[in-house]
């Protein structure tokens, strides 16, 4: 993702951003810890089956960790990082909230956080 050496969101995260607050009462709803806890499975499918395209682009031998385990970290840290904020009143703009993320996925957490190195 060459937005986040631009530190521009990408266009999808700034998108799911601005849908989550212009729905915000539903999904807070749906997502919190009081919703039905099938949405939140269904809602990390979708994510899912969205990574998996994006890493069936990569070539095998640029994997070193089963694909299942790289789908499943990512479209869940994903999902908390969206409850996180939904739970926590939104403070954080939605276009702040797809910096954050385009950043996580071009550099990974630890890079993202200050924290490379340190681990």
């Amino acid at each position: 993702m060459k937005c986040a050496a631009r530190n521009e969101p990408h266009p999808v995260f700034l998108e799911l951003f601005e849908f989550f607050t212009k729905h915000a009462v539903f999904f807070k709803v749906l997502l919190g810890p009081k919703g039905d806890p099938a949405y939140p499975i269904q809602v990390r499918q979708i994510m899912q089956k969205h990574i998996f395209n994006k890493l069936s682009l990569l070539q095998s031998e640029q994997i070193t960790v089963p694909r299942e385990f790289i789908i499943a970290y990512l479209a869940s840290a994903n999902l908390g990082v969206i409850q996180h904020w939904l739970e926590h009143g939104m403070q954080i703009s939605p276009r702040e909230m797809a910096l954050l993320l385009t950043r996580m996925a071009t550099f990974g957490p630890l890079q993202t956080f200050g924290l490379k190195g340190e681990a």
